[in-house]
């Protein structure tokens, strides 16, 4: 009875302790969803007080945050409006643009996708890479330590190792940036939250067959590499070099059962994306297609980009790992995966945004691997004695160590959102003459009408806020020539009466000249021609204001449809010469400083 009696209060006991634990992980799962979270309570509750309506979706003060934002907005709202595959837009078939299209119904706006995400997705992301950890590690603690360390402080890669002084200081100015307010952090993206909670499923799973030699969990891994080919070019890429390194390495060493399960994921990924494939192909037969790319940021050359701290740091870890087994050549596969892909161009003599592979993916796998490092390093059988001893010191405080790394993380980012909130708050919302703007477009404009803007800010937000269409082409979302975004740029400046001084101002290379052009439009450039830096010359920037002062917009506006012409707000700060001339219009809304016109046809 005695032996009973002591037998149920040990279990007891423990199944006390599994309640804790497992009470306390979900109050850390709730901690971290409120750190990514809190901005929107925060500027919601702000800007309430002063009697206005957030949103997170606006572009002012500019910033290329901002700008994914607002524009993968856009691709939601022309899903949701059953517009998506529109002609003249690249529009590859992404999953979870048509994903959160439909929730958007469900939820009322992309609004409230963007606020739940927030709060969802992070704490998916450190779960899936605590339990990748757990696998590799078998220790939980200093799992919780890299899912935190991806969360929150992947990005201090950039600067390591900080052992000199100009290393410490671009440390410092890392954690000074994304904790001055202007910047939130990574994952208070939407679209970077959905992906990353794919590659980071695809590679738990394609990880956890190799480890049980599960069929099962082999097609479950094949079937997120083909969902990938509908999210991210960067992480399908990623994934599928990965895997076909993993599998040259399992040939070698003549492991046949893992180089079929590779194999089985490899050739059921490839199958799920012969849509995407057929599509690529379409884009490619399209005349304008390099140019788009090229305002995409396509990249020519062959000059090595070699991350000498990663290649270091990748020797060490080969060093203190110890016995090559599977997991090694699983972490070292993705290691030479994302190296191989920073340098794809030497092979192809192009790439587009090289450094994406680091920022989105391989500085991620970086960590993954130096908290496993961090767990070798202290099981390494040291010869020396100094070094022997120093790693027992390390293991003695290796709670206390972690904990304290964990608390830094968290802290930080708290801190980090939660300042660019209060600092950023006032820029999150839109006027009440804009969104009554807005409201009249959605209730008296047919789905899918053009409304010509000559404000790129005003062009930028239309799609996001309305079931219209943005006359100034996007030159990242219209797979236009670089001719027809330069001829609606003239046609629109031309209708609404743009003075020749402010284009030559827009178009000069000379800095000091851009002052001509109004506070939050000197990103229209970017808006037509992308961010590489190389879309306007100098003697292209002359051509276009000779031809503006000879140009007849009636030729634009045969050519190209347009049904409502804007004039208001962020436009009245151009000062026109003459407005509409010779163009038959009717005003058929006026709103304080935003009238909206009809186009009467036939011109």
């Amino acid at each position: 009875m005695k032996f009973e009696t002591a037998g149920m209060a040990r279990f007891s006991h423990t199944r006390l302790n599994h309640c804790l634990i497992i009470g306390m992980f979900i109050l850390f799962l709730v901690i971290v969803s409120l750190s990514f979270g809190c901005p929107h309570i925060i500027m919601n509750y702000l800007l309430e007080k002063e009697g206005k309506t957030y949103t997170p979706f606006v572009i002012e003060p500019f910033s290329h945050a901002k700008w994914d934002e607002v524009g993968y907005a856009s691709k939601v709202r022309q899903a949701y409006d059953g517009r998506y595959f529109e002609r003249g837009y690249f529009r590859p078939p992404i999953l979870h643009v048509f994903l959160f299209a439909l929730m958007t119904r469900g939820l009322g706006s992309i609004k409230n996708v963007s606020i739940l995400g927030d709060f969802i997705f992070p704490p998916i992301i450190f779960l899936l890479i605590y339990c990748l950890l757990v696998k590799i590690t078998q220790k939980k603690l200093v799992s919780v330590l890299g899912g935190a360390a991806v969360l929150y402080g992947h990005h201090l890669l950039f600067s390591f190792p900080p052992i000199t002084v100009s290393k410490l200081q671009q440390t410092w100015s890392y954690l000074v940036n994304y904790g001055s307010g202007k910047v939130p952090l990574e994952f208070s993206r939407l679209e970077s939250q959905f992906n990353f909670v794919i590659v980071t499923m695809a590679i738990y799973f394609f990880f956890k067959s190799l480890q049980t030699k599960k069929i099962g969990l082999g097609i479950l891994a094949g079937l997120l590499l083909g969902t990938l080919f509908y999210c991210y070019f960067y992480y399908w890429t990623f994934f599928i070099t990965g895997c076909v390194i993993l599998l040259v390495w399992s040939l070698v060493k003549k492991d046949w059962i893992s180089s079929k399960l590779i194999l089985l994921t490899i050739v059921i990924g490839v199958l799920l994306s012969i849509p995407f494939w057929f599509c690529a192909f379409s884009f490619v037969k399209n005349p304008a297609y390099l140019e788009f790319l090229v305002r995409y940021a396509l990249e020519y050359g062959r000059q090595p980009n070699i991350p000498w701290f990663y290649l270091a740091f990748a020797l060490i870890f080969t060093v203190v790992y110890g016995k090559r087994d599977n997991t090694f050549y699983f972490l070292m596969s993705f290691f030479f995966a994302g190296i191989f892909l920073l340098n794809i161009h030497l092979v192809t003599g192009k790439t587009i945004l090289k450094n994406h592979w680091n920022a989105m993916i391989l500085q991620h796998w970086v960590v993954i691997m130096m908290i496993v490092f961090l767990v070798k390093i202290v099981q390494y059988p040291y010869q020396n004695f100094f070094i022997r001893n120093l790693a027992q010191l390390l293991k003695r405080i290796y709670i206390l160590f972690c904990s304290l790394v964990i608390t830094f993380f968290i802290f930080y980012g708290y801190y980090t959102n939660g300042r660019f909130a209060f600092k950023n708050y006032h820029g999150y919302s839109l006027s009440p003459e804009l969104r009554s703007a807005f409201n009249w477009l959605n209730q008296n404009t047919a789905n899918g009408s053009i409304v010509m803007s000559c404000s790129f800010r005003t062009s930028f937000l239309l799609p996001v806020y309305t079931h219209n269409g943005a006359f100034l082409s996007n030159g990242l979302e219209a797979i236009s020539s670089n001719e027809e975004i330069l001829e609606r740029f003239l046609a629109a400046y031309k209708i609404l009466g743009v003075p020749r001084n402010y284009v030559e101002a827009f178009t000069s290379r000379d800095a000091t000249k851009k002052t001509g052009v109004p506070k939050g439009e000197a990103f229209g450039e970017s808006y037509m021609f992308g961010f590489n830096g190389n879309y306007l010359s100098e003697k292209k920037a002359q051509e276009m204001i000779h031809n503006f002062s000879e140009y007849n917009p009636l030729i634009g506006l045969r050519k190209y449809p347009v049904d409502y012409v804007w004039v208001g707000l962020y436009d009245i700060e151009i000062k026109r010469d003459e407005i509409f001339k010779g163009i038959p219009m009717e005003a058929v809304y006026r709103n304080g400083s935003i009238t909206i016109y009809k186009i009467m046809r036939p011109l």
